[in-house]
């Protein structure tokens, strides 16, 4: 679903992003992350992705403004593992693995990651991202990323966008460990609360 009246802020086409470009990205940099066409947007301090210890998505394999299970876009991104990370060594001190609520946390990044391509981006001191009330989420785990994990990796797919009046998205989503899958998310939900249409 698209609404009729859909703005294209910054025109996409399929890409990657390497580590450098998303953490450029998360220090605020949106011309080094995405390119030229976000040059002279006058924003302070925009809100991308986390830092520190919430540093989730390391590489982007692609963007697909037209992918996805849907055919309205589409972003796979990955991150390493490595056993002495945080969500190991503290979640269980007997059975290391990432706790399940930041896996969707991971696929949610991911999600924030393609909303800030597409241009939906914001001042930080004028938005939050909150799920959208009623979108019940469901999430299955058949499977860990434990200490011998390697690579992670998420699919997203935008299944909704719209305004009401804040800019949101819901997705579909899926997690592999090392290749195999682990984790699928129905109906991940996210508004961008304090922002409207014509804050664009």
């Amino acid at each position: 679903v698209l609404p009729a009246d859909l703005r294209e802020l910054a025109p996409m086409k399929v890409e990657s992003l390497d580590g450098t470009q998303v953490e450029a990205l998360r220090k605020g940099d949106l011309v080094a992350a995405f390119g030229q066409q976000f040059a002279g947007l006058y924003l302070k301090q925009p809100l991308t992705l986390p830092t520190g210890a919430m540093e989730l998505v390391h590489r982007v394999q692609e963007i697909n403004p037209t992918g996805g299970r849907y055919g309205i876009g589409s972003i796979t991104a990955e991150a390493d593992i490595h056993p002495e990370d945080w969500f190991l060594t503290c979640h269980f001190s007997d059975d290391m693995v990432m706790p399940g609520t930041l896996m969707y946390e991971c696929c949610l990044h991911t999600l924030r990651l393609y909303l800030l391509r597409m241009g939906w981006v914001a001042e930080a001191a004028d938005v939050v991202y909150q799920p959208i009330l009623g979108v019940r989420s469901r999430l299955k785990c058949r499977g860990q990323v434990l200490a011998t994990t390697k690579l992670v990796t998420y699919e997203v797919s935008i299944k909704e966008l719209g305004y009401a009046p804040e800019p949101y998205a819901i997705v579909d989503s899926l997690m592999y460990a090392d290749g195999k899958p682990i984790v699928e998310i129905n109906d991940m939900s996210v508004r961008m609360t304090g922002v409207n249409r014509e804050y664009f």
